[in-house]
């Protein structure tokens, strides 16, 4: 089921940091581990001012999507419920609340590169991010 966290509880922020981190750290081996352990704190704090849908089990969390403005600021599950379509039914979700979504994802992480274009967003521009040195897509989705 997924929802909309108007509330952040402890545990749910709690949750959703280690998801947050876990993913970061498996999906972003060419970025030092270091980077993402530093930024852990940041993202709790950073969390409650964006939209936050999550997909539970129960009363667990199991994947969240962070979303200000039709920006798609990340988008984690938890990695015993991956390949399961919780990330698939996030973005479904957010595709008919929207008519137009943007995120930028790492050239390397083809594994979400190749998600996201099959959720038909395309690769509008490269970029680069400045705080990791990593070359990144800026992709978009339209109605």
């Amino acid at each position: 089921m997924i929802t909309k966290l108007n509330s952040f509880s402890d545990r749910d922020l709690e949750q959703l940091a280690q998801i947050w981190l876990n993913g970061n750290l498996q999906a972003h081996s060419f970025i030092p581990a270091q980077y993402w352990k530093n930024q852990f704190v940041n993202i709790k704090k950073m969390l409650p001012e964006a939209n936050v849908f999550v997909y539970r089990n129960n009363e667990t969390i199991v994947g969240f999507l962070g979303e200000l403005d039709g920006y798609i600021a990340g988008l984690f599950v938890d990695m015993n419920y991956r390949n399961q379509g919780v990330g698939s039914r996030l973005i479904n979700y957010l595709k008919q609340i929207n008519d137009k979504l943007t995120l930028s994802v790492y050239v390397d992480n083809i594994n979400a590169v190749n998600f996201y274009e099959n959720k038909d967003f395309i690769i509008d521009s490269v970029g680069m991010d400045t705080e990791t040195d990593s070359k990144e897509y800026h992709m978009i989705w339209e109605k």
